[in-house]
């Protein structure tokens, strides 16, 4: 297991006006209304809870916190592990589950949440800290 931080890239965010589901590229995943839906640098989308989202997010201005616009990460080092089989990571009861191809980097959080980052996009996005 590694440790790695999230590069200051900027994504950008659009809040969700009814629940649905998100077709990420590791599986679908539901959101609710007032969820974040994140772009990523390489196009990728994902929803993050709303309160997990303003606890770990930052607008970048002119945008404020609750606008559609551009956010940074705010600065949280994480366990990375990068995986050499499929996993399958469960989101919780009605979120949906995320599928991790050989590979594509697993990501737990301080607080516990996982998620998944293919490999090339976490080369990308990630700083392996020393």
């Amino acid at each position: 297991m590694m440790k790695a931080v999230k590069k200051p890239i900027p994504v950008q965010v659009e809040f969700a006006s009814a629940s649905a589901e998100i077709r990420t590229e590791e599986g679908p995943v539901q959101c609710v209304s007032g969820d974040a839906l994140m772009t990523g640098a390489a196009g990728e989308r994902w929803p993050i809870e709303r309160s997990r989202f303003e606890a770990t997010y930052e607008p970048v201005a002119p945008t404020r916190m609750g606008e559609n616009g551009a956010y940074l990460k705010r600065i949280e080092t994480v366990d990375a592990q990068q995986t050499a089989t499929e996993v399958e990571i469960d989101l919780g009861p009605g979120q949906g589950t995320l599928c991790a191809k050989p590979g594509d980097w697993i990501i737990t959080s301080n607080d516990g949440h996982r998620w998944v980052v293919a490999s090339d996009i976490f080369q990308k996005t990630y700083d392996i800290k020393s």
